[in-house]
């Protein structure tokens, strides 16, 4: 009896002493997350004021708003499509009328519009994205090159390289979603669930919600698991690659 509940002591204060000694390590993740998520925004957002870093800010500004305008058609849309089906009956009555024609043309050029509006976006930013990715690129490649030889005799210097073209391909990816994907996205949910609300009622407006609360779990779930795929994967190509690598650069 006693063996028993000193086994389970023991393995409480085990599992406790493995929570807390896993937590300064999450706690340490989310740092250099928020850290790595700052020193990007400064190439997006600049504190100074120079030529270049107010043509940078303008581009920003400018591809937002083509964001928020794109969003607002995309909401019209279905307002547009409402008014068309509603006017169809009316075609009968008056075969002259104008009315079903111009929700018609007026649905199409909504629909144009938003998508051209997201592709210009995309275009007005690339210029901001291209210019961070060389910026840090530089920056990564002089620091690397101030190291001392030791460091590079002691390191598989093939798998560095290999990393920093990986994380400066991700810097593009990081920057948009950091610019058009979190923020826009719960400010379009938000006035969705809005307008649910104001014409259906909160049933409706709780069932929104909960569809897009399980599609957000459930993409988050299959991404971490994917992630995780993909750096074993990667694990074994550099480790396969190693060998090659270092043997052209020593």
């Amino acid at each position: 009896m006693i063996a028993s509940l000193l086994s389970k002591r023991w393995s409480r204060s085990t599992g406790l002493a493995r929570l807390l000694s896993s937590a300064p390590k999450a706690v340490r993740e989310v740092e250099h997350n928020w850290r790595v998520m700052a020193t990007l925004a400064q190439h997006v957002w600049p504190q100074s004021n120079t030529a270049d870093d107010v043509h940078r800010k303008q581009r920003v500004v400018a591809s937002l708003g083509l964001m928020l305008g794109g969003k607002a058609l995309t909401i019209q849309v279905p307002y547009v499509f409402t008014g068309l089906v509603d006017a169809l009956p009316g075609i009968t009555a008056d075969p002259t009328g104008t009315l079903p024609v111009a929700l018609l043309l007026g649905y199409g050029i909504s629909r144009a519009a938003a998508t051209g509006l997201q592709e210009w976006r995309n275009v007005v930013f690339s210029v901001v994205a291209q210019d961070a990715i060389r910026k840090v690129g530089v920056s990564v490649f002089n620091h690397v090159h101030r190291l001392d030889l030791q460091f590079h005799l002691s390191r598989n210097t093939g798998q560095l390289s290999r990393i920093l073209d990986r994380g400066q391909r991700s810097i593009s990816f990081v920057l948009n979603a950091i610019v058009f994907n979190v923020a826009p996205t719960i400010l379009e949910v938000s006035l969705v669930t809005g307008l649910f609300w104001y014409q259906f009622g909160p049933a409706h407006a709780a069932i929104v919600l909960g569809t897009v609360g399980g599609y957000t779990g459930f993409t988050f779930a299959v991404t971490s698991w994917y992630v995780f795929v993909r750096m074993h994967a990667y694990s074994l190509i550099l480790r396969a690659l190693l060998g090659e690598l270092n043997f052209v650069v020593k």
